[in-house]
């Protein structure tokens, strides 16, 4: 913890418990899996709700993961110039806000304004969430606190899908809506209530060199790991926005079972990142990400190929995306980690510049192939297929990547 920062202060002027702030990024980071999981069993009813087609519906997946992506960005420099806390209760009030909109409209426009809101909500709590672990925490802590963190999400990940679909199966599409409202309004409060400023210097500028910005572009490691987390992160999102037509609508599964298929992908992701400190302990870093893209390529192409052939079955789904999904989490984990490894000064732009480019490539996906998704499963297996391709030609490209 570093002198300057001292603690996390509640108002009284007491240092928050380690409990206390671990429950708080827990709520802070929450928010996505928590907006996208509980959300995704009672897509298609939204439909009926909304009067919509399947492609407006795959329309709020989108508008929430593009203002997620773009919101990064243009939250980093208040979050450096007005402080970590005023950004986190800005972010965390618009989520709930949101939230609550979204109960309360049955408009189309409106729903899908909300949804933009609560990405950029989302947004704001990541971005000042890692910012203040940076403020308190030297390396090696913030490295602990976060993998404590993460494995919270992966409970929240695991859990979120069986709450939703048994939350709409009870009480339908609204209780789904107000459960997000419920976990925003939590984190708002502990935020609220116990969590202070941490930024040492509030409100001095941050200066930046004419052209720092197209260096950091032009820089071959950060495009290297900013292409492969991104191409591995569009299948994987494409399966997300797909899945529920495929299994639920078109093979007649229930959202009950299809709740347990994300749960399970859930587990197989969080298998992935222990498996990826073992590899990266005995291989190092680059023969890991080789090994992670044989999985995702594996996985796509298998999904692709069975959809061609028309074998028309919830295995011909689930099995080849728990591949893809294996990999995904150990190109996730890798590839955010070393993506910022060249930029110690503006680690915090790196890191949300590259989710910009993570996200918004995965939404404009969405969008683009939201009808189609729909009506067949070949768009998605086929796009997971060509992101596992694209991920292995980073992943194996010799001389790319200088990290070790």
């Amino acid at each position: 913890m570093s002198p300057a920062a001292l603690s996390i202060a509640i108002r009284s002027g007491r240092a928050a418990s380690p409990a206390v702030l671990m429950t708080a990024i827990v709520l802070m980071l929450g928010l996505h899996p928590t907006a996208m999981y509980l959300y995704l069993p009672a897509l298609p009813a939204l439909q009926a709700m909304l009067g919509i087609d399947a492609a407006q519906a795959q329309h709020t997946l989108a508008a929430a993961v593009a203002s997620f992506g773009i919101g990064q960005w243009l939250w980093g420099m208040p979050t450096d110039r007005w402080g970590r806390r005023p950004v986190l209760l800005a972010g965390l009030a618009m989520f709930l806000l949101a939230s609550i909109g979204l109960m309360s409209t049955r408009e189309y426009g409106l729903f899908l304004a909300c949804r933009a809101a609560q990405g950029l909500g989302v947004a704001a709590a990541g971005v000042a969430c890692r910012a203040m672990l940076r403020d308190l925490h030297a390396l090696n802590d913030r490295v602990h606190h976060l993998s404590v963190a993460f494995s919270w999400l992966g409970v929240i990940s695991l859990l979120g899908p069986p709450v939703g679909a048994w939350l709409y199966a009870q009480a339908g599409v609204q209780a789904t809506l107000a459960a997000i409202a419920a976990f925003g309004a939590a984190a708002l409060l502990l935020v609220g209530a116990k969590i202070g400023e941490t930024l040492p210097s509030v409100g001095l500028p941050t200066a930046w060199p004419p052209g720092a910005w197209r260096a950091m572009l032009r820089h071959p490691s950060f495009r290297h790991y900013t292409g492969l987390t991104a191409s591995s992160y569009v299948g994987h999102y494409l399966f997300l926005a797909g899945s529920s037509y495929a299994l639920i609508v078109r093979l007649g599964m229930s959202p009950q079972r299809y709740a347990l298929v994300l749960a399970g992908g859930s587990l197989v992701h969080m298998a992935g990142t222990f498996v990826c400190r073992r590899w990266l302990h005995r291989l190092g870093l680059r023969a890991t990400l080789a090994r992670a893209a044989a999985l995702t390529l594996g996985g796509g192409a298998a999904m692709t190929l069975l959809v061609l052939l028309g074998v028309h079955a919830a295995w011909a789904i689930i099995a080849p995306q728990c591949f893809y999904v294996f990999g995904h989490a150990i190109h996730q984990s890798c590839g955010q980690a070393a993506v910022s490894e060249h930029f110690p000064e503006r680690a915090g732009t790196a890191s949300a510049l590259s989710g910009v480019l993570l996200a918004v490539p995965a939404a404009l996906a969405g969008w683009l192939l939201a009808a189609s998704m729909e009506h067949s499963d070949l768009p998605m297996a086929a796009s997971m297929g060509l992101c596992g391709l694209a991920t292995a030609w980073i992943a194996w490209r010799p001389g790319q990547g200088p990290l070790p």
